[in-house]
């Protein structure tokens, strides 16, 4: 069991969450399921509230929740969080009232029931664009990254860190291959903006994905740089095991992501880079 996330998820590498569909909820929320474990409460999504939206409610009941705010912004008993905020709520934490005035859109993730440590601690409310970035540690295997970091959360018992992970444009090493990595660790990404290239294809702005342990990946290259927010389930940071295999760089990959069996033919779609000028 990965702390924090239940019975393990489905390997996911990787989707557009542009190809999936809205669904609407009786309390008005439209989401969009990115990964949900076929056994328990955990999962992660999209949710869009429209303008004027407000709901009352008395707990968080058995779940935790984590949320980051891709647009707009939501107040939650009298605490705005706006564009780029973070927030936690513990398992059992009660909130009197959600509210928002001009709409919002969240990617939001929540922790199994069963989940103690991972789900526990105080609440956190966070404005990202306000912490400093920090480049002190590059992993040397990817310094043609440029990478950079601000950790939000790091959860009790060494359950799992979340953070905000940003690399520079002309992230391609002046080599012809590169090391496959694996972690002893799930790693969870979901792509802010800018572009990431990977053996599976093109990720884009609204990429997602979800990648159990113990499964050999890479390599990655950036020519226009990104921002991510990335979730480490199961570790307070990023252990890597530098595989002998050597992969070529995926300079214009061929779109072909792994998805789990029976994903509706849509999610085979690539999105297009940004248009042009």
């Amino acid at each position: 069991m990965v702390p924090g996330l239940g019975m393990a998820r489905p390997h996911i590498e990787f989707i557009q969450a542009q190809t999936l569909p809205w669904t609407i909820g009786s309390d008005g929320v439209e989401r969009k399921v990115l990964s949900q474990s076929p056994d328990s409460e955990a999962c992660a999504f999209l949710a869009r509230v429209p303008p004027g939206w407000r709901v009352s409610s008395s707990s968080q009941s058995g779940l935790a929740e984590e949320f980051f705010v891709l647009d707009g912004s939501i107040d939650i008993d009298g605490r705005v969080f706006s564009r780029h905020a973070y927030g936690f709520m513990p398992t059992g934490h009660d909130w009197s009232l959600k509210q928002s005035a001009g709409g919002a859109t969240l990617i939001l993730f929540r922790f199994d029931r069963s989940d103690v440590d991972g789900g526990s601690g105080e609440p956190i409310a966070l404005d990202s664009a306000l912490m400093p970035w920090d480049v002190s540690l590059y992993d040397p295997k990817l310094i043609h990254l440029r990478l950079a970091r601000k950790v939000l959360r790091l959860g009790p018992n060494d359950s799992g860190r979340t953070y905000l992970l940003t690399g520079l444009p002309h992230g391609r090493p002046d080599v012809e291959s590169l090391q496959l990595e694996l972690h002893p660790h799930a790693e969870e990404m979901f792509l802010i903006s800018g572009e990431l290239c990977a053996p599976e294809g093109l990720m884009v702005q609204g990429a997602y994905f979800y990648r159990p342990p113990g499964i050999p990946h890479g390599p990655h290259v950036s020519d226009l740089g990104f921002l991510m927010l990335m979730r480490n389930p199961g570790s307070n940071r990023v252990v890597t095991h530098w595989q002998e295999e050597q992969r070529p760089l995926p300079v214009d990959p061929v779109f072909n992501p792994g998805r789990p069996v029976g994903s509706p033919e849509a999610l085979r779609q690539p999105m297009p880079r940004s248009p042009a000028y």
